[in-house]
């Protein structure tokens, strides 16, 4: 009776102007979904943004069951399964958000562009839907309601479930080059509670990657490493300089640096005072 499940999944983009960006971000959770979006008005009039009241600026869908649970997936992979605490609200529901719809699988299409999305899950028990009734309409007590920790106890639950979902499939090295696993659970690592388990997954897929043992290189592997890596010399320099100014090189450099010249120059400043 008391186990935490997910009641609802709520998918949000926010465009702020009404028009062809607006019917493009529907088309967006129409793919996502498989279920017709819904658009959402402004509340007052915002002059500094050009936003009236009763303009339609937002488009948002409603999903429930299997299907929340497979896109909310989706949108955990993007973000690399990390949520802060302040993701969490005080009566167990948690949000994020992503940048770019195309991350969720979705193919690109240059006629409607990207756009980024924002994830809402609400947390229930058996029982909640009591508030909700029209007819005898009850309060959920106070023992029964979902607290932020407990939130964050189911999260780290599924994490979990995740990791060791994958340590039962049979992955290889070009499964790890191809999708972002091996990035995931490596990011996992740092994890308080999750930590351990990713540690040990991480390790154990870098058993299949083959280790080169002659790390040591061929003498003329060597050798042009070396003569790139190599300060020049002062006559390897001379050397350049001289193809590049054949004439009077010598002469006007040593003109440049000569006591002579030096006293010279002295001389002329002295006239002046």
């Amino acid at each position: 009776m008391r186990e935490l499940r997910i009641r609802k999944l709520c998918l949000n983009i926010c465009v702020g102007e009404s028009g062809d960006r607006l019917t493009r971000a529907a088309k967006v959770l129409e793919q996502l979904t498989g279920q017709t979006p819904v658009f959402s008005k402004a509340r007052y009039t915002v002059r500094s943004f050009g936003i009236r009241r009763n303009e339609k600026i937002a488009v948002h869908c409603t999903v429930r069951g299997a299907k929340a649970e497979e896109i909310l997936e989706k949108g955990l992979k993007v973000r690399e399964y990390e949520l802060r605490k302040n993701n969490f609200s005080d009566t167990g529901n948690f949000g994020f958000g992503i940048q770019e719809h195309i991350d969720l699988g979705i193919k690109y299409d240059p006629s409607i562009g990207i756009y980024g999305l924002d994830f809402y899950v609400v947390l229930g028990r058996p029982g909640f839907s009591i508030a909700d009734k029209k007819r005898r309409t009850g309060c959920i007590g106070a023992k029964h309601r979902i607290s932020k920790e407990e939130a964050m106890r189911w999260f780290q639950q599924k994490l979990l479930k995740y990791l060791k979902k994958l340590s039962a499939l049979p992955i290889t090295v070009d499964i790890l080059a191809e999708t972002g696993v091996g990035k995931t659970v490596n990011s996992l690592r740092k994890h308080e509670h999750v930590g351990n388990f990713a540690r040990n997954l991480v390790a154990q897929w870098k058993k299949l990657v083959p280790v080169e043992r002659n790390t040591e290189p061929d003498e003329q592997d060597y050798e042009k490493s070396s003569s790139r890596k190599r300060p020049r010399d002062a006559l390897q320099k001379e050397e350049e300089m001289e193809e590049d100014y054949p004439e009077n090189w010598k002469a006007s450099s040593s003109q440049s640096y000569s006591p002579d010249h030096r006293q010279k120059k002295h001389r002329k400043l002295s006239e002046f005072e």
